[in-house]
């Protein structure tokens, strides 16, 4: 089984910078985008705050802090402009929201990067456990043939050393 670190997408920097930020423009953008569909249809309105949340979590936990908040500040604007033109409820208030945004959004990144930061410090413990094997694995072969070698040379001798014993003292 191939390992691929934590992304696929960092052998190409230029393409996963540009496919990071795409999912954060993607992501809220359908999220508003579902939203203004649902409000069409007569919709509660308060399923903007679910689908965009869900945007800037998945931006958060796939594409990192940057394109996280980048989902953030999107969101914000996008819920700003549809408050403004009626397009939510008259009674949404929109700053008890955007603080709530701001927090959600801070408490969601700061998740990403301690399972980023946690899924390096593994990486790098796995590293170095094969490099830590590799080296015991030379180390004892290197025991192994000095023994074999220490125990080559000394069998000639305890055959000569046994077999004068044994014309010295005859059996009985």
């Amino acid at each position: 089984m191939a390992f691929w670190g934590i992304s696929k997408l960092t052998r190409r920097p230029a393409f996963a910078v540009v496919a990071r930020y795409g999912l954060a423009v993607a992501s809220v953008a359908t999220a508003i985008g579902t939203t203004l569909i649902l409000t069409h249809y007569n919709f509660p309105a308060h399923f903007i705050s679910h689908f965009t949340l869900i945007a800037i979590a998945i931006t958060f936990w796939r594409a990192g802090t940057g394109p996280g908040l980048l989902a953030y500040l999107l969101s914000s604007l996008g819920v700003s402009i549809l408050a403004r033109n009626h397009f939510l409820l008259p009674t949404f208030d929109l700053e008890p929201f955007l603080i709530f945004y701001a927090i959600a959004s801070l408490l969601m990144g700061w998740f990403s990067a301690s399972r980023r930061r946690a899924e390096r410090f593994l990486i790098e413990a796995r590293n170095n456990l094969e490099l830590r094997v590799a080296e015991r694995t030379g180390e004892l072969t290197r025991a192994n043939e000095d023994l074999q070698n220490t125990y080559a040379g000394r069998a000639p001798a305890a055959g000569s050393v046994l077999g004068g014993r044994s014309k010295a003292q005859p059996h009985r």
